[in-house]
């Protein structure tokens, strides 16, 4: 057995002796492994190296820079560059690793260029892809930083009247294809869903959107599968996730999402945590969301802190407030949620939804960034 000790500030270990003393303590910092720097990941490492428990927490990330997700469909259309230096939204303390992880084995995280990373607990944020189905591969997305950013360079240089298609009746879709259209007026903008769109909201609310959409002469086609693509189309349907739990052998659910208890600890081993869209809690799966991954992410973070300090984690407690979507930059819906994320009647729209949608934009990027003050 071994046990922690806090010892001016670190933690260390140290054995105990036959006679249940402990003898000599050997000094040992913690070392925490964030894979992933999203919403999740960066909640994570900011909020376990500002309690100041001696960790050393190393952030592995594949960009550079931190990326707004939620504002990608803004970068593609130009209203938003959605992007910040990674110096201004982590901790001071968390050691950036530019790098992808390949795989986890044992205490160990291997990266692309043959790096071995070690841990004592390792918070898994590895996040979401789009899941292109066949026929798609040449299409753009905007969950990507670098295929946002491409699908720009191609929308400046349309000539007018070009067609662009975007598939997917989801929020992703509505705004991608709003924001375009209203950056861009002199496209051919058209909404393509084989369900229809928006359909887990309430039907006037269904038609607020759709007006809005028409307002910016938003083409839109309801019970249509694309199969190919054709010209500038825009890949905005369900998403993935990695595939690095499951070929890690740690255990994942249908989807790939690695499975964890209540506490957002992975069933599969006690010293990983799992955070954000890419992990999903056993009895209680959450829709993928930047509102579920902050808060999921600081209750990783929690669950490290407790196991480090010897106590026992506490249960997750998620609570859903509302959905909201963007219409370009003067209109939009906020979408009024249980706590369980089941809608209601009640929303807000026009003006007055476009401003609660920015506000909770800008209001992220600073709740991201209230972590990296030490304390």
């Amino acid at each position: 057995m071994v046990s922690w000790f806090t010892v001016d500030g670190c933690h260390t270990r140290a054995r105990p002796a036959a006679d249940g003393s402990y003898g000599e303590i050997m000094s040992q910092t913690v070392r925490v492994v964030v894979i992933g720097g999203g919403y999740a990941g960066v909640a994570a490492a900011n909020r376990i190296a500002s309690a100041d428990v001696g960790a050393d927490v190393v952030l592995v990330n594949r960009l550079g820079t931190f990326v707004e997700r939620i504002r990608l469909h803004q970068l593609a259309a130009g209203t938003s560059a959605a992007a910040v230096d990674f110096a201004e939204v982590l901790h001071p303390a968390v050691t950036l690793r530019v790098g992808q992880a390949t795989a986890i084995i044992g205490d160990v995280v291997v990266l692309t260029d043959g790096e071995e990373l070690s841990y004592d607990y390792l918070v898994y944020a590895a996040g979401s892809v789009a899941a292109k189905p066949e026929g798609m591969g040449a299409a753009y997305t905007v969950d990507d930083y670098m295929s946002a950013l491409e699908l720009a360079e191609v929308l400046k240089n349309l000539a007018e009247g070009a067609r662009v298609t975007v598939v997917g009746g989801g929020y992703t879709g509505i705004e991608t294809a709003a924001e375009i259209a209203e950056s861009y007026p002199a496209l051919a903008v058209r909404l393509v869903s084989a369900s229809p769109v928006a359909h887990s909201i309430p039907q006037s609310n269904r038609r607020k959107l759709l007006r809005g959409l028409r307002k910016l002469n938003v083409a839109v086609e309801q019970g249509v599968t694309v199969s190919e693509v054709s010209g500038c189309t825009v890949w905005a349907g369900p998403f993935a996730v990695p595939t690095l739990a499951r070929d890690s052998g740690l255990l994942v659910d249908g989807r790939g999402r690695l499975l964890t208890d209540s506490t957002l600890t992975s069933v599969s081993a006690p010293s990983i945590v799992g955070v954000g869209d890419g992990a999903t809690q056993i009895d209680s799966p959450v829709r993928m969301s930047c509102q579920a991954a902050q808060t999921l992410g600081v209750h990783g973070a929690a669950t490290v802190l407790a196991r480090i300090a010897g106590e026992e984690p506490a249960p997750m407690s998620l609570r859903f407030v509302a959905q909201c979507v963007s219409l370009g930059r003067r209109d939009g819906l906020f979408q009024v949620t249980n706590r369980a994320d089941c809608v209601t009647r009640i929303a807000i729209g026009g003006r007055a939804g476009a401003w609660i949608k920015e506000w909770i934009c800008a209001s992220t990027l600073k709740w991201v960034r209230a972590g990296t003050v030490r304390r």
